[in-house]
């Protein structure tokens, strides 16, 4: 069997553009953003080879709590997915894909990304590979079904954000803005943060629209509430400048704007705190 190159493992890969679209959106780095998103586009796209085997890997490494007869299904089920792929047109498009990352991002580091649970992605590229030879390692594949079957039936752990994962947003890149938008807005990471964040990874710019239309309209109307209660002559005019430049304010769906409104929900929560709302 050959040795797991992680270079053309499409798991691996998704996840570390995923942590560097991330990365790129909090630094507000939109160039990279840009870059990011046109390769994801361009080399995922559905009905492509890439596409297709990047399913089954949300399919292997995605699901837990599996029984073990389901875990042999679903490994069973994928064995015959896998065998109905074009293996040459795969490697054409990992390697183009690859050719993608190395000239229009130039960084040397970027496979550097520690990956959770990498052993689970090994086995399951390894798995793909072996499923599709006709010089196979029986032993081996073995070795790989049990590690995978092993994972299928993990115990899941939900978190608060679960409910927000969906294809194309998992759970590394919700875990990695949690963390980058805590060290920067505070210790509390909001629902509508985490909806903001999916709906501008996955470029749902009309829905991405109307939330942030949304917080700008809670701010206003918590801003007045704290106009009428507060006697404080000082923040009462740092808050009306802050109302008339929300007014002023026309977000779009780009990486400012979603840097800006994520600091208005957190002074909508704290002016929640402040206005016992």
């Amino acid at each position: 069997m050959a040795r797991h190159n992680k270079k053309r493992n499409v798991g691996l890969i998704y996840e570390q553009l995923i942590y560097h679209l991330s990365k790129s959106i909090v630094e507000n780095d939109e160039s990279t953003t840009n870059i990011i998103k046109n390769i994801i586009h361009d080399r995922f796209r559905k009905g492509t080879e890439l596409y297709k085997e990047f399913r089954l890997f949300n399919a292997l490494v995605k699901t837990n709590n599996s029984t073990e007869q389901l875990a042999f299904r679903i490994i069973d089920e994928a064995k015959k997915a896998s065998l109905n792929h074009n293996a040459n047109k795969l490697d054409r498009e990992k390697s183009l894909l690859i050719r993608d990352i190395n000239h229009k991002l130039n960084d040397k580091n970027f496979y550097n990304k520690k990956i959770e649970n990498y052993q689970v992605y090994a086995s399951a590229q390894q798995l793909f590979n072996s499923w599709r030879s006709t010089d196979s390692n029986i032993s081996q594949i073995a070795l790989h079904e049990s590690t995978i079957q092993n994972w299928l039936m993990r115990e899941g752990a939900s978190t608060d954000l679960n409910r927000h994962v969906t294809q194309n947003v998992n759970d590394l890149t919700v875990s990695i803005m949690q963390e980058k938008l805590q060290a920067r807005y505070g210790s509390t990471f909001s629902d509508r943060q985490a909806e903001i964040i999916r709906l501008y990874c996955e470029g749902k710019a009309s829905e991405l629209k109307e939330q942030m239309t949304l917080i700008q309209k809670d701010v206003k109307v918590l801003i007045e509430k704290y106009q009428k209660m507060s006697g404080d002559q000082f923040l009462l005019e740092k808050v009306t400048k802050t109302r008339d430049v929300i007014i002023d304010t026309n977000f779009s769906h780009d990486i400012d704007s979603v840097s800006r409104i994520m600091m208005l929900d957190q002074l909508t929560n704290e002016l929640k705190g402040m206005t016992n709302v």
